[in-house]
């Protein structure tokens, strides 16, 4: 996955490790739709920063 503004990408490992560890933020919530996570530095993988705004905007994750 490309980003335009700086030109950095995040590999498709990356994506998955990030997802796997907001998959598990949502089953320590209870199984909700969408798990709260309070920034992305949670999701503890380079280009969180970048994937946290996606996943809140396929509403993955939620803000506190």
């Amino acid at each position: 996955m490309f980003f335009t503004r700086k030109d950095k990408s995040v590999t498709r490992a990356t994506v998955n490790i990030a997802l796997e560890k907001a998959l598990e933020f949502q089953d320590k919530t209870s199984g909700n739709a969408a798990c709260i996570v309070t920034g992305p530095k949670k999701l503890g993988c380079f280009g969180a920063s970048y994937l946290y705004p996606i996943f809140m905007g396929i509403g993955l994750i939620q803000k506190k």
